[in-house]
């Protein structure tokens, strides 16, 4: 892990637990099997007594450890609250997903993943202090501007991929990206109902899942394809200029990677 990646974990790890009604932090993902390397995230669950109690200290938290340079909110409701969170500075696919739920031991909250308790406490009773609103370019869910900045974010998962030499359906990335700008302009249109019809769904419902291309095969036109979509995704962000910088730079590093000769990542992989 870089080693600013490496401080962002081991700070909010350690800062946590100022959260009012903290009880536990568990961490899931290649950090918690001991897998890690180059290009892994963050991954870590805050369970607490009251979410709505918990989050503005938890986003203050958040905001000063790792200073998001935008934030995709992945869920929000009264009991849990979910985000990823791009570090202004790093590369786009160095992210922390990060979540309150609410501490439940008798019914533990079922993430779908494993994980485990990195540490377990009587929650602090003090009010936390100096409470920030978020300064970061943070689209609404269900906002065509969320929808542009998940479509740009797997654009660094792609890029991870490839550089670990693992495979991936590239035709399904490739048209879910068409399908993404597709959709961006029949909403300047006016046109909000139903896009089942759009040709990049029939294209995505042809495609055999089970087939899968290596990463290291990609050529520089599909790149260039790939490149060619995501600057347009970037260009329908027209009111947030923070926002739309952010997700340039997310699709520049990515491209940069996508570009990297293997001999070079799988040197830095080795260090």
């Amino acid at each position: 892990m870089p080693q600013g990646h490496r401080d962002y974990r081991e700070r909010l790890v350690h800062e946590l637990r100022a959260v009012p009604g903290a009880r536990v932090l568990i961490e899931f993902g290649s950090h918690n099997s001991g897998n890690s390397d180059l290009f892994s995230d963050v991954d870590l669950q805050l369970q607490v007594d009251d979410c709505t109690i918990a989050l503005p200290a938890f986003l203050t938290i958040v905001g000063e450890v790792v200073n998001p340079e935008v934030e995709w909110t992945i869920t929000t409701d009264p009991d849990h609250y979910w985000l990823m969170a791009i570090p202004d500075g790093l590369q786009p696919w160095l992210k922390v997903d990060i979540g309150i739920d609410p501490y439940r031991p008798e019914q533990p909250v079922d993430l779908g993943w494993t994980g485990d308790v990195v540490w377990s406490q009587v929650p602090a009773a003090a009010e936390f202090a100096q409470l920030q609103a978020p300064d970061w370019p943070r689209p609404v869910p269900g906002t065509l501007d969320h929808f542009i900045v998940g479509n740009l974010v797997d654009l660094g998962r792609l890029a991870k991929f490839r550089a670990r030499q693992k495979p991936l359906n590239m035709l399904k990335f490739v048209s879910l990206l068409a399908r993404a700008v597709l959709i961006v302009e029949a909403t300047r249109l006016g046109r909000h109902d139903d896009f089942d019809d759009l040709p990049s769904t029939r294209l995505i419902s042809e495609i055999d899942q089970s087939e899968s291309v290596h990463l290291v095969d990609l050529d520089l036109p599909l790149i260039d394809h790939i490149a060619h979509l995501s600057y347009q995704l970037c260009n329908a962000i027209e009111d947030d200029q923070r926002l739309r910088i952010a997700c340039e730079r997310i699709v520049n590093g990515s491209l940069a990677l996508l570009q990297e000769p293997l001999a070079v990542i799988d040197k830095e992989l080795t260090k």
